[in-house]
Parts: C-alpha cells; structure tokens; sequence
C-alpha cells in the first residue's frame, strides 16, 4: 500500500493505492485540495490511473472546506478528463439539501452545491450517510471504522450549510513554536467550534496487518468518545502504524485526552507552516510528552512540505534531544510513505 499525502498549501488530498486479494490494483482519494491546486497535485494522478486502465475506487469528501472540496470541483469540471463520470465508482460525501448559492463561488457551501448536483446528475450521489456505526464497512479487503462525525457533529455541520458562510476564527492563532515542549506540555487548549470541522469524516483504515487513522478536520471529543465506545483506553491504546493528525496539526483538533489513546510512533502533519501559523507546536509536544508515552521508541513527525519555518520549530528547545523525536520532510510534490 502506497499512500501519498500531497502538497497543497493548507489543504488536504491523500490519495491510496494498494492490490485486493485477488492482486487488482484499487485506489482511494480523500480530499483534494484547492481548486488551484488541482492541476499540480492530484490531477497527474487521476491522468495516471487512467491511462492504466484502473478506476478510483473510492473518493472520500471528509467535509466541505475549500482546502478539502476544490479540487474535486476541479475535477468535475475538468473536460479533459475524458469519461471522468466513469473514473469514480463511488463517493463518500454528506451533503445537505439546502438550494441557497452563495453570492461567490470562493465559499465551501457553493463548492458543495456544485458537488452535490453533478453527483445527483450522474447517478452517485450517496444516499447513505457515512458516520459513526457500531459495524466497520469493508471495501477491497481494507477495512474502515468510521470515528466521525456522530450524528449531532453531522446535524450541526448540515444546519451550517443552510447558512450564508460569513468569515469564521481559524483554529490555530498565533504562533507557538518560541515556547518550549515543557512549556506547552502544561499549556491549556480549547477544542475547535467550526461545524463544519465537526462533521469531518474520520477513519481507522486497516489493510493486511497494517493501520492508518485519518482524521481529517475532526473534533477530538468525538474520536475519543468513538475509540471509548470500541474499547480502547489509556491502559489499551490503539495500535497503529500512521496518525494524519487533524487539521493541519492544529491544537484545537487535538488532545491530550485523545493522544493517550493513542499507540504510534508516527504521526503525518499536512501543513506548510505560515497560514494560520499551523502546525501548532503544541500538539506536536503533547505528542512528545503523554504519560503512557514509551520513550525507548523514536516518534517520527512526517510533513509534507519543507522549509525553514517548520525546521524551526524545535529550534527553541536546547534539550530536545531527550524527548527522542525526529522529523522528516518531504521535498518532492507529495509525501509518500510504503505499507508493507
């Protein structure tokens, strides 16, 4: 299973690719960035399995944010995609039915609306909404347990489509990165608002014997509520190979109450560092920190792009070395990490 996590400024768009048992080549989108994003990104992809004689399989709309949703309008309009109604079987995406268009295209709500109807007109707009379930749905041999959104999250998410966007706080403010790890491990933090962050599609993946939690731009509450509900406790963490953590890294979509149930030595941050100064080092420490954390084993942060503003986050810390950490940055278009 290959799994490339690409770069799109604030965005997100991960694309899957992996063999079934019967060794056909699958794929699974999730997200897809900025409409601007589109051609340099996902789009040689798309081009890709195409010219291979495969399908995307699977796309997942976790929410409709712009960072999230452009690049699948692109995709819809895109007319030299040929048959590009043919090239995705199915969708997940909760949408609502509210028939108000925004006065610009430049708000998610429009970008939905557009989803919605060419989904409606090609015969695959989901009637199902995908949300937390008791029962893992199981698609070419991988399997999902959906973790988000619960049914108030997603209740709250569709009300807010039925209103006109007007500018919202963006969860992360200032920069953090001048305090230390010791620092932050004590600092307080206040769960993100947006209900649209709220009603984000989140999923364990599990394919073989190997694991992935994408949590898209989901609330912490509600995964720790759906990884309770599955067992799992701080004195029996959730195994897993990779965490995407949410939301760009933000402090606000993370916390310490969801990090202790957690059991991995790597975690993915999909950000490029200035906009809306994410990653914020704060979760980054509290990663580092968390009592059940066993420090005989390296913790690798993964990012997906590189530049001076993320190397420099630790920069402050003369001790670092003891928290047994390493970071690794990506400086090709995407970041791409191998599931044996």
């Amino acid at each position: 299973m290959k799994l490339k996590f690409w770069r799109v400024g604030t965005g997100d768009a991960i694309t899957i690719n992996f063999p079934d048992s019967k060794d056909r080549k699958r794929n699974i989108f999730i997200d897809g960035g900025f409409v601007g994003t589109y051609r340099h990104s996902i789009k040689p992809e798309l081009v890709r399995i195409r010219e291979a004689g495969e399908l995307v399989d699977l796309w997942v709309l976790t929410h409709t944010d712009r960072d999230h949703i452009g690049g699948v309008e692109a995709f819809i309009k895109d007319v030299a995609i040929a048959d590009r109604e043919r090239l995705v079987v199915e969708f997940w995406f909760n949408w609502s039915d509210y028939t108000f268009v925004p006065p610009t295209e430049k708000v998610s709500v429009a970008q939905g609306i557009v989803l919605r109807e060419y989904l409606q007109a090609i015969g695959k707009l989901p009637r199902e909404e995908i949300k937390v379930t008791p029962d893992s749905i199981v698609l070419y041999d991988c399997t999902f347990a959906i973790l988000s959104p619960d049914q108030q999250s997603l209740e709250k998410s569709k009300i807010h489509w039925q209103r006109q966007e007007h500018p919202m706080p963006v969860a992360g403010g200032r920069n953090d990165h001048e305090s230390t790890i010791e620092e932050l491990s004590v600092a307080p933090a206040s769960e993100d608002t947006d209900p649209f962050n709220g009603g984000s599609i989140a999923f364990l993946v599990s394919w073989r014997e190997r694991s992935i939690l994408l949590l898209g731009d989901s609330h912490p509450s509600v995964i720790v509520q759906s990884l309770t509900r599955l067992g799992y406790s701080p004195a029996n963490r959730l195994r897993v190979d990779f965490v995407k953590l949410s939301h760009h890294g933000s402090k606000n979509n993370t916390s310490r109450g969801l990090i202790q149930l957690l059991d991995s030595d790597n975690y993915i941050i999909l950000a490029e560092g200035s906009v809306h100064s994410l990653p914020n080092k704060w979760t980054l420490a509290n990663i580092l920190v968390h009592p059940e954390r066993d420090f005989s084993r390296t913790i690798t942060f993964y990012f997906n792009y590189d530049n001076p503003r993320l190397r420099s986050i630790f920069d402050t810390d003369s001790n670092k070395d003891k928290y047994n950490f390493r970071c690794v940055f990506s400086t090709e278009p995407f970041l791409e990490l191998d599931l044996a």
